[in-house]
């Protein structure tokens, strides 16, 4: 009797051991399967494109300039060669789609839209200059869509609310130039009141400020 009790019991610890092991392992397992996912919706949280206009910081654009933006997905679209499209541009993965406000009113435009096959995630923006353009604010939408997930991007702009007219195109030594600069609010509409300050680069020598004699 003594030896089948002691046989019993190894059995039964050994069933036990066992268990221990297959709910050690599967608890690994589960944890495991739970990290990943989240992981997985950490990054596509995360993940986020990004718009930033080329050549001025500011978002600050004169009526001589096509407002142009860098658009980087992030990796939610990709073009590995090169494509362009107007108002919207179709991708393998996805696609990239725009719309141009002017003071919170949709306006008749296509920006023109595209690839860089040097860098397959980022792609060009540029709005060509017609005649639904006028001085003021806009906002540019880009929207980027790949199956089940989108991103909106927005990015406001001024075009024109700075013009700057000279009466020559070059001056003698001593001679004096008759500049004139003209600030227009976000409507288009002049701002009689406003205060100006001009900056020249003189070749060969520092930046000099200048505050001009104002004649309205």
């Amino acid at each position: 009797m003594e030896g089948g009790e002691g046989k019993f019991i190894i059995s039964r610890r050994l069933r036990w051991l066992g268990v221990k092991r297959y709910l050690l392992i599967s608890g690994l397992f589960v944890a495991v399967i739970i990290a990943a996912t989240a992981f997985f919706i950490f990054n596509r949280i995360s993940t986020k494109a990004s718009i930033s206009p080329i050549g001025n910081v500011s978002a600050e654009f004169s009526n001589k300039e096509d407002p142009t933006f860098t658009v980087d997905s992030a990796g939610l679209v990709k073009s590995s060669e090169e494509k362009k499209a107007t108002g919207e541009l179709e991708l393998d993965n996805g696609k990239i789609s725009t719309e141009l406000t002017f003071n919170g009113v949709a306006i008749d435009s296509q920006p023109e839209i595209s690839s860089d096959p040097e860098a397959n995630e980022r792609f060009t923006v540029k709005l060509n200059k017609n005649n639904q353009f006028r001085p003021g604010k806009y906002q540019l939408q880009v929207e980027i869509t790949s199956g089940d997930q989108s991103q909106t991007l927005t990015q406001d702009f001024t075009w024109g609310v700075l013009a700057l007219n000279l009466d020559q195109s070059s001056y003698k030594i001593e001679k004096t130039a008759n500049i004139g600069i003209g600030v227009l609010n976000d409507l288009g509409k002049t701002v009689c009141d406003a205060k100006v300050w001009l900056k020249l680069s003189i070749p060969t020598a520092n930046q000099a400020n200048y505050q001009p004699i104002v004649k309205q």
